[in-house]
């Protein structure tokens, strides 16, 4: 319900954007092949885990990113820019598998992926 999402978004202090209400009014959560849209219920412990893997690589990044779909690439949602707007893109938080080389710049953690969570989930 509207109450529910309200509920997460003020336990995150994050208002998120009217196409997020209105896919979680839709489906509260799905699985298709490698790719979970987490469940209104989880989300909140799915971003503590994702931003404490996040806090030891890049701390800049922590506190700005709110991801709700996880996929076999990595975590995926809304990002802040550092003037605390909304990225007009949702951002892919790269997996650790890829970030081990020793030359990996921790700035690449993230990663634009689509403009919306419709066109996501189509990509």
């Amino acid at each position: 319900t509207e109450e529910v999402i309200q509920d997460v978004e003020r336990e995150l202090g994050f208002v998120f954007p009217a196409e997020f209400h209105e896919c979680y009014l839709a489906a509260n959560g799905f699985g298709i092949d490698r790719l979970e849209l987490v469940p209104i219920e989880r989300i909140p412990k799915f971003i503590s885990d994702s931003r404490a893997w996040l806090q030891e690589r890049n701390k800049d990044y922590t506190n700005r990113f709110f991801p709700f779909i996880d996929n076999e690439s990595g975590p995926v949602g809304y990002f802040l820019e550092e003037d605390g707007q909304l990225s007009p893109y949702m951002m892919l938080m790269i997996r650790e598998g890829e970030c081990e080389d020793p030359s990996f710049d921790p700035d690449g953690l993230m990663e634009p992926s689509a403009q919306s969570i419709w066109e996501y989930l189509v990509c």
